[in-house]
């Protein structure tokens, strides 16, 4: 199976309708099968009209199209837990939230990512987005280069994720496994920021996972995806802080595994001490 293509859309048919646009202007494979499932949460009186009407008009000549309008409001964290939880069904999902555009070649980095790091265990997911600041200091963020097209960080972002189905049971069963909620002992290991997030952000669940089981996530150093910023749950009013030059035409890249990778960090955004050492032993 081909991965699936997940979007999910709450009220913003324009930010919807742009990035369907970009989703039919990128590469996928000539035989087609790419499936596309959208997802629309329903509001306090119901689906928004526009959206639907937005999802079910678009053309999807790639693979097949499924429109799923949920009869009860969600809420951001249930969405995403439910789109997530449709790998189940679909296997591999390519999860994109509506205030996002993609690269031409998006489909094909993803799906070459995804099959690399597959049977990696210590790998949490991917993301799209070439994470390019510390979220913590708004301030700019350089990976090292170490030779490959990829790096690590132990903080997870949402501009544009990809998971396998085992990548989204292993998340699935360590939220089973107890209390996920963040706790005063888990600032040893997720930073205070994450302390000051709303309730309608799974991010902070995700941190907490990724920080309770020593796993990371993937990241592009050119991104596959860019964020619009538009204004809705998180937002009051639009922001251009999420948009980043995207990936054009490359198409073969040099995945590196966690292991041989220098560039490795924390959820801190500090590099591994060990990585540190493999350059300079002095330190």
């Amino acid at each position: 199976m081909k991965p699936a293509i997940v979007i999910s859309a709450y009220n913003r048919p324009q930010a919807l309708g742009r990035l369907l646009a970009s989703l039919q202007k990128a590469a996928y494979p000539a035989e087609g099968g790419v499936p596309l499932v959208l997802s629309i949460d329903r509001g306090e009186s119901g689906i928004q009209p526009e959206v639907q009407k937005v999802a079910e008009q678009f053309v999807w000549p790639f693979g097949p199209k499924e429109v799923l309008c949920h009869e009860r409001h969600l809420g951001l964290v249930e969405h995403v837990l439910f789109c997530g939880g449709l790998t189940e069904r679909v296997g591999d999902v390519i999860f994109l939230e509506d205030d996002l555009l993609v690269s031409p070649v998006f489909y094909e980095y993803a799906t070459q990512a995804l099959d690399f790091y597959r049977a990696d265990d210590w790998v949490a997911g991917l993301c799209l987005y070439a994470l390019w600041f510390n979220g913590y200091t708004q301030q700019p963020f350089v990976p090292l280069a170490d030779g490959g097209d990829t790096f690590f960080v132990q903080v997870p972002y949402t501009q544009g994720q990809a998971f396998t189905a085992e990548q989204w049971r292993n998340f699935k069963a360590w939220r089973a496994s107890g209390e996920r909620r963040l706790a005063p002992a888990d600032t040893r290991s997720v930073h205070e920021a994450f302390f000051h997030f709303d309730a309608e952000d799974w991010f902070p669940v995700l941190a907490k996972y990724a920080a309770d089981t020593g796993r990371y996530t993937v990241y592009p150093r050119v991104s596959l995806t860019t964020g619009a910023g538009d204004a809705g749950t998180h937002f009051a009013r639009r922001s251009v802080f999420f948009q980043t030059p995207l990936q054009r035409s490359r198409t073969a890249y040099n995945f590196r595994t966690l292991d041989d990778s220098a560039a490795v960090y924390d959820s801190f955004f500090e590099i591994l001490p060990e990585r540190l050492n493999r350059l300079c032993d002095a330190l």
